[in-house]
């Protein structure tokens, strides 16, 4: 069964944006040469998606031609003004646009670098089993607090049965180590949901909630996706993607690696130093050496 999705949302207001220090709209901050914004968008483009929404916070006058400069022909964008910066209302204001049909939500935060985009990887196991798909991905037990974590069965393939999904558990409460990240592919059946919750979930967790409560009338899918996923809503994770993506970008991976090499490390071990930037222990070793 192939499902075409048509639509995507991108929350762009509060904890759906970059919150690092001094940002305006952290979702314009570059990685390399291209804001983060625009990988979400030629994420979505990637998905053959049409027709995009935008949810800010307040009016911004210029980000539709912004994001114009970003889109093909053919390509519809939106920009809509959710005067707040609480997720679940910010996903009512497009409820609207979105229709009766299933949406993707992508937050430009989550910049996932992946063979397959991660769009496409729910997008296949929503055509596989036509109903919800939230992304996932294992983390440390100690970081449960931070993340919404899933419980539930494994269906094989990198699909997992969700039978509940839990905001900021404490790390002995939490009931696994597969976190959602800001990727989903949601039936509109979710707007029901998220309006009884609007006003006693506040925040992320009001989505999350949300998805809990669709538990009860329909399956929700956590597809476990191949790649890395970087939160460049902190500090570490936007740095990790900058020297990440740019140790292959053409135009300045030779220098950028000569560069690193060549820094006045104060450490005894470089690589140690290094290995805690980058996620991949063995390109911080060949970069050191």
């Amino acid at each position: 069964m192939q499902i075409k999705i048509n639509k995507a949302v991108f929350p762009l207001a509060g904890t759906g944006d970059v919150a690092l220090p001094g940002a305006r709209m952290g979702s314009l901050l570059p990685i390399i040469d291209k804001p983060l914004l625009q990988y979400a968008i030629e994420e979505a483009l990637a998905a053959a998606v049409t027709d995009m929404i935008f949810v800010v916070e307040d009016e911004e006058p210029n980000l539709l031609a912004t994001i114009s400069q970003m889109l093909p022909a053919g390509v519809k964008a939106r920009v809509i003004a959710a005067g707040t910066c609480e997720p679940v209302a910010a996903l009512l204001c497009a409820e609207k646009l979105i229709g009766s049909e299933a949406f993707a939500v992508i937050c430009p935060g989550d910049l996932v670098d992946a063979e397959t985009p991660a769009l496409n990887q729910l997008l296949a196991m929503h055509a596989s089993y036509g109903t919800s798909i939230i992304g996932v991905e294992t983390i440390a037990r100690e970081y449960s607090d931070a993340h919404a974590v899933i419980a539930g069965q494994s269906l094989g393939e990198r699909a997992i049965e969700v039978q509940d999904i839990v905001s900021n558990p404490a790390p002995m409460q939490a009931p696994s180590t597969l976190a959602a990240i800001g990727r989903y592919v949601l039936t509109p059946s979710i707007f029901h949901h998220l309006r009884v919750l609007k006003d006693t979930a506040p925040g992320p967790a009001g989505l999350h909630g949300a998805i809990a409560s669709s538990l009860k009338t329909e399956r929700v899918i956590a597809c476990q996706f191949e790649g890395i996923r970087y939160d460049c809503g902190t500090t570490l994770g936007y740095l990790q993607a900058t020297v990440q993506f740019g140790l292959r970008h053409p135009g300045v991976c030779n220098e950028f690696r000569a560069f690193l090499r060549n820094l006045p490390f104060i450490h005894p071990a470089p690589t140690l130093q290094l290995a805690a930037v980058l996620p991949q222990a063995n390109e911080a070793i060949a970069i050191a050496g």
